[in-house]
């Protein structure tokens, strides 16, 4: 097994990328998914209720959709597009978030405002895998702890909480060492 790579100096806080840099990039990327996701609850949400309010076989439901005597039909329908709503919420995160930040190092926000993640040991984008584990920490931790993503504000290498546990850094895409 070859020895660990050294991590490198650390550089003066100015040249990591600043919090509310982080955060823009953070609302870019929400943006897409929280859509998604609410729209699956509205269509769970409305198919549901006008599948309940419809109370005779012959009734068309206050939606106008003639639906059976229990609303089976349209409860089941409306179970599997918001299903397949949230899937394509969850795709589109993890293609963001995981794949496409963990091979070029930026997920869509994070490109549009010109920085990236990299390994603080190698300066390389981190992988599929490293980018995920990041994502949950980042879910976990911010979840619990909402400090977590706070910390860049006073932390010399401007890293939050799931930064130092999976062990990257956020820099400027133009950085001489990114």
């Amino acid at each position: 097994m070859p020895p660990p790579q050294p991590t490198l100096p650390a550089l003066p806080t100015q040249a990591y990328t600043p919090w509310i840099t982080r955060l823009g990039a953070f609302a870019v990327d929400i943006v897409p998914a929280a859509v998604v996701f609410v729209t699956a609850g509205l269509i769970g949400q409305i198919a549901t209720d006008c599948a309940f309010l419809s109370v005779d076989t012959t009734d068309v439901g206050h939606c106008g959709w003639a639906v059976s005597s229990n609303g089976d039909t349209l409860l089941t329908l409306a179970l599997l597009a918001a299903l397949a709503s949230y899937a394509l919420g969850l795709a589109f995160c993890l293609w963001n978030w995981g794949y496409r930040q963990g091979k070029t190092g930026s997920s869509v926000g994070k490109s549009l405002l010109k920085f990236k993640v990299v390994s603080e040991k190698t300066w390389q984008p981190i992988g599929f895998a490293q980018s995920t584990a990041r994502l949950l920490v980042h879910f976990l931790v911010d979840l619990f702890l909402c400090i977590g993503f706070l910390w860049p504000l006073w932390d010399s290498r401007r890293q939050t909480f799931a930064d130092k546990i999976v062990g990257t850094i956020c820099v400027p895409k133009d950085h001489p060492d990114a």
